[in-house]
C-alpha cells in the first residue's frame, strides 16, 4: 500500500505476515463474487496444489 503524497518522506513500519493453511483448504472464488460480468478467472485449487506448483516454479521441488 503506498501512503498518500504527502506522507511519502514519513517513517513507517512494515510487518511480514507467514501463514500455511492446510493443505486440504480450497482457494476457489467466493460463489457470491462469480457472476456472468465477473466470471471466474482461475480453476478451483486447494492450499496444498497451489504451494507445490510455487515450490516447483522457484526450484526448490521438482
Amino acid at each position: 500500500v503506498n501512503p498518500a503524497r504527502e506522507k511519502m518522506n514519513t517513517s513507517r513500519y512494515s510487518i511480514p505476515f507467514f501463514m500455511h493453511p492446510r493443505s486440504e483448504m480450497s482457494l476457489a472464488a467466493l460463489p457470491h463474487l462469480v457472476t456472468a460480468d465477473n466470471p471466474k478467472k482461475e480453476v478451483d485449487i486447494t492450499a496444498g496444489e497451489f504451494l507445490n506448483e510455487r515450490l516447483i516454479e522457484l526450484g526448490l521441488k521438482k
